[in-house]
């Protein structure tokens, strides 16, 4: 198995096992249709962190904003896997503490409030 950065815009072929680092937009966009077997995958939390990449996934103003930019991703996800291939999906939420409601506001993500 081996890793690649994908910064070029010309097509992947898959040939091995490959750790894809890139952007996931550009990086999906590289591959054929139903090339990949596998998909293991742990997005940004809705408003957890801001990595300070421009237009990153978590930091949409709205949750259904949020949804929709994972439901983009994973349309191109379906894409390229094969008919028999599977997607491992990490995805759940921050831990909060003490009688705070379901979101504390956070000074890392003015966004969120």
């Amino acid at each position: 198995m081996h890793t690649i950065k994908l910064i070029s815009p010309n097509p992947v072929e898959l040939l091995d096992s490959v750790v894809i680092e890139g952007d996931v937009h550009f990086a999906l966009s590289r591959l054929p249709s139903e090339s990949v077997q596998c998909v293991v995958t742990s997005p940004p939390y809705w408003g957890l962190r801001d990595y300070g990449v421009l237009g990153q996934i978590g930091l949409e103003p709205t949750l259904p904003g949020y949804i929709q930019a994972l439901t983009n991703v994973f349309a191109e996800v379906k894409r390229v896997l094969k008919q028999d291939g599977i997607l491992w999906l990490n995805i759940g939420d921050g831990y909060t503490s003490g009688n705070r409601g379901w979101r504390a506001p956070d000074k890392k993500i003015p966004t969120v409030r």
